[in-house]
């Protein structure tokens, strides 16, 4: 296992109202004819290149078993195979549009932009309880009067960073089928305060403090709070489902390469996916079916990609 250093991301300090752009890579090898130049793609042949998963240190539970990860994997594809780590998602997402790594794991709306800016391709999905997606949230404290979403205008509210699924996009997706919200509207006239907290503890603490009045948690986080916490808390809203991280490999793959890894990875032990990232295990999942939910939630809020 190497570490990989990466300038850590910007927060933004206010919801992303633009276009969202879809940006195809393909690898393409131009030929040319008396009736001008075309393009024409090029299936890229199995090699025996290393395979360089990039993650974050954050997605890491226990060391020890990401480099038994590393060897069962390689093993089991028969060829050299390391993880190497970014500071952040961005990072991740800078590693494979630079060709520095081949296959990532990622969480669901940093994982799209690798989709459309690095030519990534879904194959399994974390499962946690049987399901591969979990809730987001909007969390008031529990003495707060509010009953709806529309309640919340006027009130000062928290994401946690705008790469993250839950804790902002399906949450201000929210907003918008709630009607709180509109794509011409600004939103620091709606609310006293929009806030990015950097994390869910950071925006519960605020909440409890009164700093802010609503916060947008992912479902494990609000369930990872102590009993205590939560019962100073209480849930506005439910909106989902998000789905979980997942691993994917350049779609440029051979069909061999794609085939081999994806099975390798569904073969795993579940106890050292267990050690390794603390959920159950993975499961196969489509493209169509990853990204179909999270395009749609896009479109919703008219957002950019967050990479």
């Amino acid at each position: 296992m190497k570490t990989r250093t990466a300038p850590l991301f910007g927060l933004i300090a206010l919801l992303l109202f633009a276009s969202c752009k879809k940006e195809e890579a393909t690898e393409v090898k131009p030929e040319t004819n008396q009736a001008g130049p075309k393009t024409t793609e090029v299936e890229v042949p199995a090699t025996e290149e290393k395979l360089t998963l990039n993650l974050t240190a954050a997605s890491i539970a226990d060391n020890a078993a990401i480099a038994e990860l590393e060897k069962a994997l390689s093993e089991k594809l028969g060829r050299s195979f390391e993880v190497s780590i970014s500071a952040d998602v961005a990072g991740v997402v800078e590693s494979l549009r630079n060709n520095e790594a081949n296959l990532a794991r990622l969480p669901a709306w940093p994982y799209l932009a690798a989709h459309h800016r690095a030519d990534m391709s879904v194959f399994a999905v974390e499962m946690v309880n049987g399901k591969s997606s979990q809730d987001s949230l909007w969390v008031v404290r529990a003495d707060e009067k509010a009953k709806s979403l529309v309640e919340l205008k006027s009130k000062a509210i928290g994401f946690t960073t705008n790469t993250s699924a839950a804790g902002y996009l399906f949450a201000s997706a929210a907003l918008f089928d709630a009607k709180v919200l509109t794509l011409d509207d600004d939103p620091m006239k709606i609310f006293k305060d929009v806030q990015f907290t950097g994390g869910e503890r950071t925006s519960v603490d605020r909440l409890i403090a009164g700093d802010l009045d609503a916060v947008a948690l992912s479902q494990d986080g609000f369930e990872k709070l102590d009993e205590e916490t939560r019962a100073k808390l209480k849930i506005l809203n439910t909106q989902g489902p998000v789905p979980r991280a997942s691993f994917s490999m350049k779609s440029m793959m051979s069909p061999e390469d794609k085939e081999s890894i994806k099975k390798a990875f569904l073969e795993l032990d579940p106890a050292l996916i267990k050690r390794a990232f603390g959920v159950d295990g993975l499961s196969a999942v489509e493209e169509f079916e990853y990204s179909g939910a999270m395009e749609k939630v896009v479109q919703t809020v008219a957002a950019d990609l967050p990479l």
